[in-house]
């Protein structure tokens, strides 16, 4: 009988290879850590440790819980230099350490300096990634988040499609491999079987101010 052909997603080449592992893909953003002292932090931890027990849990790579955030606003990614995911304010073959000095310098007096409280919303699998979706806690927090993100565009020239209905998640693995009918089935009855844990046990996030990092790939971030 043919061996049925492993259908791989757009990530593996890209973010990740054929088997997880992680590939080089440097970038910057502005994020919200979670850390380790933080409840939610330790209930993403449960859900991935009962997550690499399931059947399908092959066609997912984890990330580590190091590297668990909230995005506010994506920059720029040196592998993915196409006009509509870049800065208006800068040339497509800028050298990335260029980019890193300009991004640094008009950025510089922009970061607020006040935390952001999220709730959680769902949990689910669209868009390649397994995450849990949130939301902002209060109108404080929306407030200041969509002030933000609007003033960073005009200050950086990095307005990517999609910026108006962003989703703001955090999230714990990649798909890396097209889940067959059965194996996607038994993955949405797991995530709703940790929905209710999420709804009753994340609360409220209380992330601290947020920061602009640089990372070589997708499993390290780093405050610059």
């Amino acid at each position: 009988m043919k061996e049925k052909r492993i259908k791989y997603t757009a990530t593996v080449g890209s973010k990740f290879n054929k088997d997880g592992s992680v590939r080089a893909w440097p970038g910057m953003s502005i994020i919200c850590f979670l850390t380790p002292d933080m409840p939610q932090y330790k209930l993403l931890t449960r859900f991935q440790e009962d997550f690499k027990l399931q059947p399908f849990a092959g066609c997912f790579t984890m990330l580590p819980p190091k590297s668990f955030h909230m995005t506010i606003i994506d920059l720029l990614c040196n592998l993915a230099r196409t006009p509509e995911h870049w800065s208006s304010k800068l040339p497509l073959d800028t050298e990335y350490p260029v980019i890193k000095k300009k991004i640094n310098g008009w950025l510089k007096d922009l970061l607020p300096q006040k935390n952001i409280r999220v709730k959680f919303e769902n949990l689910t699998d669209y868009n390649v990634t397994v995450k849990s979706l949130v939301k902002p806690a209060d109108i404080k927090s929306k407030t200041l988040i969509n002030k933000f993100r609007e003033t960073t565009i005009l200050a950086t020239g990095a307005r990517h499609p999609g910026h108006k209905i962003y989703a703001f998640h955090i999230s714990m693995a990649y798909i890396i491999r097209f889940l067959s009918a059965d194996e996607e089935k038994s993955v949405n009855d797991f995530l709703r079987s940790w929905q209710e844990i999420f709804v009753r046990e994340f609360g409220i996030v209380e992330f601290g101010p947020p920061q602009l990092v640089f990372f070589p790939n997708m499993h390290q971030f780093s405050v610059k």
